[in-house]
């Protein structure tokens, strides 16, 4: 199996921690990328982290089953929160934000690309949704609307090399997983 995409992910992913605010989605992709190239115990390693598990237990695959579902409720409930507070809202806009990228999390992406319009009708889409909003289009096997997602973003930042990256990446893809 090729491994290519989760090296270069890992590496990036390696590079973004000390960068973002963020450090949750980022070793929540370090861990997944590290686990998809067969680097379990590096995987969790990552997962430590964001999620309370014992490293001793020598019982891998069910550690990443209980991560797994861990991660999964954590999300259930998220979800359910960011609907009331957006329901009690009245400026919704960054809850709606943060309510997309738990439904990219949690792979519900008819809800997540429904949530990306109303932040788009509400003038709010800005270039780190429109990227998930890309990401999730593509995922969802809608990859010629993920490829005018990316070349709007492209049109914004005509010299990012990693936005031409990942329009190369599902271009040449085009039906795995970016």
């Amino acid at each position: 199996q090729n491994h290519g995409f989760y090296e270069e992910a890992t590496i990036v992913f390696k590079k973004l921690l000390p960068l973002t605010y963020d450090k949750k989605s980022v070793y929540a992709g370090l861990a997944w990328s590290l686990k998809a190239i067969g680097r379990a115990e590096e995987a969790l390693k990552a997962y430590k982290n964001i999620v309370q598990i014992n490293l001793s237990n020598q019982d891998w695959h069910k550690t990443f089953e209980e991560i797994t579902q861990r991660l999964h409720d954590e999300n259930i409930q998220k979800i359910k929160d960011l609907k009331l507070k957006i329901s009690k809202a009245s400026d919704p806009l960054d809850l709606q934000k943060e309510l997309f990228n738990a439904y990219s999390d949690k792979g519900e992406f008819d809800n997540a690309i429904g949530m990306a319009e109303k932040i788009r009708l509400a003038k709010g889409l800005d270039n780190r949704t429109m990227l998930q909003l890309a990401r999730v289009l593509f995922w969802h096997g809608k990859k010629h609307h993920a490829e005018a997602e990316y070349k709007k973003l492209i049109k914004g930042s005509p010299k990012s090399a990693f936005l031409y990256f990942e329009l190369a990446a599902i271009l040449e893809i085009g039906r795995a997983h970016v």
